[in-house]
């Protein structure tokens, strides 16, 4: 069996890796540059923003707690 010997070869490209310490500071810089160009949202659209997806999950929300009730119910009469 042959010994396995680190000879330092890559196989992707590595020029643009930094430290891990450079990559963390670099996605903080990110994170706060993205944050202060957010978008300002007023309450009125903050709640329509909320209202809208309330409209579009609370059927899925409702189908899988229909879904997981007739589950309980045929278990509770299967197991009775």
């Amino acid at each position: 069996m042959r010994k396995f010997v680190d000879d330092g070869r890559t196989i992707y490209d590595m020029t643009n890796v930094g430290s891990p310490e450079q990559m963390k500071r670099a996605s903080v810089r990110n994170d706060r540059n993205k944050t202060a160009e957010g978008t300002k949202v007023t309450f009125k659209e903050k709640t329509a923003v909320i209202r809208a997806a309330f409209q579009v999950y609370a059927p899925i929300l409702f189908g899988v707690i229909a879904c997981f009730t007739v589950v309980a119910v045929a278990l509770y009469f299967w197991l009775k």
